[in-house]
This record gives structure tokens, sequence and C-alpha cells, in this order.
């Protein structure tokens, strides 16, 4: 089951899982911006010249890892991962950037709305 809402700036996430047809878990957790922390990493990766991580090898393991079950789902057969080579540096909790949640909506400076909406 999905995460509602899947990416929050102010409120909490919860995540409902059913597994086997039982009552639905719920878990909640706490409000943070991720997206920030996301903006602040890859800014600071381009000012300090780092190699992010995760790297794009590792995009093209899960692109590698979705096909595969998409390919079981189809035949319903097993489909072996160990063609799939594993990066040299996997993300790990280190990386982790704590955000506060925002206590407001920024404003748009400049733009549209997406939308075309005023």
């Amino acid at each position: 089951m999905p995460f509602e809402p899947a990416y929050a700036v102010q409120a909490h996430i919860t995540h409902k899982l059913s597994i086997d047809g039982e009552m639905p878990q719920e878990y909640s957790f706490e409000p943070h911006d991720q997206l920030a922390a996301v903006f602040v990493y890859f800014s600071d990766c381009i000012l300090n010249d780092l190699q992010p991580a995760p790297s794009g090898q590792e995009g093209l393991i899960d692109v590698q890892i979705i096909c595969a079950l998409s390919e079981s789902i189809q035949t319903g057969k097993f489909i072996s991962l160990e063609n799939i080579k594993s990066p040299p540096h996997r993300p790990n909790p280190d990386l982790t950037i704590a955000l506060p949640p925002l206590t407001q909506q920024p404003e748009l400076i400049r733009v549209a709305d997406p939308a075309g909406k005023s």
C-alpha cells in the first residue's frame, strides 16, 4: 500500500502494510522536509565537486531489478539477479540530512502556476 502522502514537507507520512490479506498495520513517520535534504545534498556535491550517492550505476541497478520484477510477474517464474553487479559504494545512514518540516508553504517567486491558475 502507498505512503500517504508520498512526499511531505508539512505533514506526517503514514504507510499501511497488509500481507496476505491480513489487517493492515499502520506506520507513521514524523514530519520532515525530505526534498530539501536532497536539494542540499546535491547542491553540496556540485559546489564541492563530489560524486553523489546514489550514482547512476545505482539507478541502473534499480531499473534492472524493476525489469526483473516485471518479468517475474508476467511469467510467474523466479528471475535471477546474479548478473546485477553491486555498486562499490552504497547509500548508508551516514548520508542522512534531517531538516525540520516547513511551518508554512513557501511563496512562488517569479514563476507561473504550472496548472495555469492564479
